[in-house]
């Protein structure tokens, strides 16, 4: 049952499929902080992920393949006014390796985008990393634009230090 409607197709080495998309719960949380081990090499304890994730103030989707989570994809929602309409950035995609090259990070992606269209959300922003060539590969084959032109720079602060 498909809580996103958005089946992806596919086989892995296994012959496993992807089942379906579905909203984070806190039942998730220990496998999320496992997969976000993966992905970034931080460990956030589950107790954490569970008070965010009961939070809402970020979308967080997981990919099952084969009853497992095998991937996240994160987004948050910009509403600020200055600007006509809200606009979104998607934070985070991540596929275990495992299940790469299923279509479960297009499933992922595409649930996304319905979420926030559900929400009245009509633009998304993503970063990615220049040497990023898979995340950039798949972002351009669903139809995103890339804004090499754009002369806009990305600051950051850690304002601890």
């Amino acid at each position: 049952m498909p809580a996103c409607g958005n089946e992806a197709h596919g086989q892995g080495p296994g012959g496993e499929k992807v089942t379906y998309v579905r909203k984070a719960g806190p039942n998730d949380a220990t496998t999320l902080s496992k997969m976000n081990n993966e992905f970034n090499h931080l460990r956030i304890k589950p107790k954490d992920i569970h008070k965010k994730l009961n939070r809402g103030s970020e979308i967080v989707l997981v990919a099952e393949v084969d009853g497992k989570l095998s991937g996240f994809a994160c987004a948050q929602i910009m509403d600020s006014f200055c600007y006509t309409k809200p606009y979104a950035e998607m934070t985070e995609l991540f596929v275990r390796a495992t299940s790469r090259r299923m279509g479960v990070g297009k499933a992922l992606v595409g649930a996304i985008e319905k979420e926030l269209l559900s929400r009245g959300v009509s633009h998304i922003h993503i970063l990615t990393g220049m040497k990023n060539k898979s995340a950039r590969a798949l972002y351009e084959k669903l139809r995103y634009s890339d804004h090499k032109e754009r002369r806009e720079v990305l600051y950051d602060k850690n304002m601890k230090s």
